[in-house]
């Protein structure tokens, strides 16, 4: 799956049941996902930046299970912070004599890009 993608599919199981098979397998796995009769997040703590959403919605005699991947808040956060860290860093270099454009316009531009993806990626979701 792409990031800012979403699919859905139909299940013979009610969302409460839905919620009770995606707690038992999400014992072992992580403590940052959650699985309620309505809705669902599944995500690795401190794994990694993605994470998938979704809800589970009745439908006739089973549920429609909605979900959805994303940027995790804390990771863009965490690559906010890491330019901050790296701007005395530049400075260090640049007194040693080293150029430091080409690594802190990489930089720069990697949070950028990364930043424009999570809003694409949250307008995609509230207007969806």
């Amino acid at each position: 799956m792409v990031i800012g993608s979403s699919d859905q599919f139909d299940t013979g199981l009610s969302p409460g049941e839905c919620a009770q098979r995606l707690r038992q397998n999400l014992r072992s796995s992580s403590r940052a996902s959650y699985a309620e009769p309505s809705r669902f997040g599944i995500s690795k703590r401190g794994r990694t930046m993605i994470r998938v959403v979704g809800t589970h919605e009745e439908a006739g005699r089973g549920s429609t299970v909605r979900y959805r991947t994303e940027f995790k808040r804390s990771a863009l956060l965490a690559l906010a912070f890491l330019l901050l860290a790296a701007i005395p860093t530049f400075v260090a270099w640049s007194f040693l004599g080293y150029s430091v454009i080409p690594p802190a316009l990489l930089l720069t531009v990697c949070v950028i890009v990364v930043a424009l993806l999570n809003l694409w990626v949250q307008s995609g979701r509230r207007g969806g």
